[in-house]
């Protein structure tokens, strides 16, 4: 099957799969998308919480996290991923999402944003290169912005973001200093190194906020305190607050 088509997701929701491209393609072959984080995700929405989704793809936490909370954010730069983003959006009718198309950082302004192509659609950056040997679709030029001004009282905070995520943090210092959300973080080497950031700057970011960092335990989606994020390699991990231990 080539042609786009909609499949029952979590939370009663529907969700669109377009077969060519990595993300679909895995949901298709499994029923499920990193079911552990989203355990995790789950468990620290509420009725009441907000919920930043940053680097949104084609919506697959957010679409779920609709129905799990009060508000949701979904930021993501791609034009073809947003469009994506808004269909899966529209056809489960949320009125409680909000869509920024944009990427996030340490500073608002514009940047340069590396749109992948192929199966690999969704591994976009604002690296000077990919990580891995993703083949270029285009660039093209798009807004930055922070989180600290999305201006949003966040209690969770979602960043798949292609290597950006020090500058997405530092991009956020006065939200989480106010709101103390949860982080869920996919942290890559690899991929970070291509950007010029590094997991040993991520762990220091996170050590000046008084963060303590979890490992996902992927059979429970219970949460592991790790020393370190030294070893993770693409993994999901959750930074959490004191407060929230």
């Amino acid at each position: 099957m080539s042609e786009p088509y909609e499949i029952d997701w979590w939370g009663e929701t529907r969700f669109t799969l377009w077969p060519n491209e990595e993300l679909s393609a895995s949901i298709a072959r499994t029923g499920t998308f990193e079911p552990s984080t989203a355990l995790v995700l789950h468990r620290f929405l509420s009725t009441s919480s907000s919920f930043i989704d940053a680097g949104a793809n084609s919506g697959a936490y957010t679409v779920p996290a609709a129905r799990w909370c009060k508000r949701v954010v979904a930021v993501e730069p791609s034009p073809r991923e947003l469009g994506k983003l808004r269909h899966n959006v529209e056809i489960n009718s949320f009125q409680n999402v909000e869509i920024i198309p944009a990427a996030l950082g340490v500073a608002s302004g514009r940047a340069i944003l590396r749109v992948a192509g192929g199966m690999t659609a969704g591994h976009n950056t604002l690296a000077p290169r990919f990580g891995y040997a993703v083949p270029l679709g285009e660039e093209i030029d798009v807004e930055v912005t922070t989180v600290d001004d999305l201006d949003v009282p966040a209690d969770v905070i979602k960043m798949d973001v292609e290597g950006a995520e020090v500058d997405l943090i530092k991009g956020a210092w006065r939200t989480i200093k106010a709101h103390h959300p949860a982080l869920i973080i996919e942290v890559n080497p690899v991929v970070m190194a291509a950007y010029g950031s590094s997991v040993e700057e991520l762990d220091d970011v996170l050590r000046q906020l008084a963060y303590r960092v979890h490992a996902i335990d992927e059979r429970t989606g219970d949460l592991l305190p790790i020393a370190t994020l030294a070893g993770c390699d693409g993994d999901n991990v959750v930074a959490l607050p004191p407060e929230k231990l």
